[in-house]
């Protein structure tokens, strides 16, 4: 009966402690990741959005129908066509981008910044140490469109990664097809690594792609290999990329 009561008793102070320790942690404090420099049918959220508004580190932007949202973070500018859905996180000097619908396009003045793009869990890092301008398209669950229009953009679908060079574009097919969960709240210490434990599991399901879908690709020829198919740059990607260059060219751009 005594021992029975030390139990309890020490299992109570245990669980008061970690309450008490719980409660001595600071909040977790949103870190600025990126603000509005142009905004036309555009949300943040539920919220729309307006030219100087700030973004966090997680929030959902989206545009609608004829919509158009740009952003400038750091040295680099972001730009999201009509229909078009993205997150945005920085974890230390990384910024991390998920596509997770329409298209996106991003451009990097040549510092070196450290820039990772996800979409349909397909991984894109675009070489920074030199002017880069790229666009990624999410044309369905299973595929996605990416242009390089400045330096490189390197591409990972699977366990195959191929460089995609300046003016080239790509067809490149997922293994894996993600939905997102826009009710999602982030979890930014999740980021960047992706733990199986992480909360970040729960912004998204998988869908599976059609099996040996991309080994179905025609012979290495004409820039053809496994995931990746070599696709024309469209004058869509080409329209998009020019406000992002100009802003990226400009003198008074930070």
């Amino acid at each position: 009966m005594h021992f029975s009561l030390r139990l309890i008793s020490g299992c109570v102070l245990m669980l008061v402690g970690i309450l008490f320790a719980s409660a001595q942690q600071p909040p977790q404090v949103p870190v600025q990741v990126a603000v509005v420099t142009i905004a036309s049918n555009a949300m943040l959220g539920v919220t729309p959005v307006s030219n100087g508004t700030t973004i966090f580190s997680g929030d959902l932007l989206k545009t609608g129908e004829n919509g158009r949202l740009q952003i400038q973070s750091g040295s680099m500018q972001f730009a999201l066509e009509a229909n078009s859905a993205a997150r945005i996180f920085r974890a230390g000097d990384q910024v991390l981008v998920e596509v997770e619908g329409g298209s996106v396009s991003s451009s990097a003045r040549g510092k070196s910044e450290h820039l990772v793009l996800y979409a349909q869990d397909i991984k894109f890092v675009p070489a920074t140490t030199e002017p880069a301008v790229g666009q990624i398209t999410i044309v369905s669950r299973c595929e996605v469109k990416a242009t390089a229009l400045r330096s490189t953009l390197e591409a990972t679908s699977g366990k195959e990664t191929r460089t995609i060079e300046s003016n080239k574009s790509y067809s490149v097919v997922s293994e894996i097809g993600v939905e997102y969960n826009e009710s999602w709240k982030p979890a930014l210490p999740d980021y960047p690594e992706y733990p199986r434990d992480a909360n970040y599991h729960h912004s998204h399901s998988h869908v599976a792609c059609a099996p040996g879908v991309w080994k179905q690709r025609p012979p290495l020829q004409a820039g053809n290999q496994g995931h990746f198919k070599y696709a024309l740059i469209g004058a869509a990607a080409i329209g998009t990329a020019i406000p992002v260059i100009k802003a990226m060219e400009s003198p008074d751009a930070p």
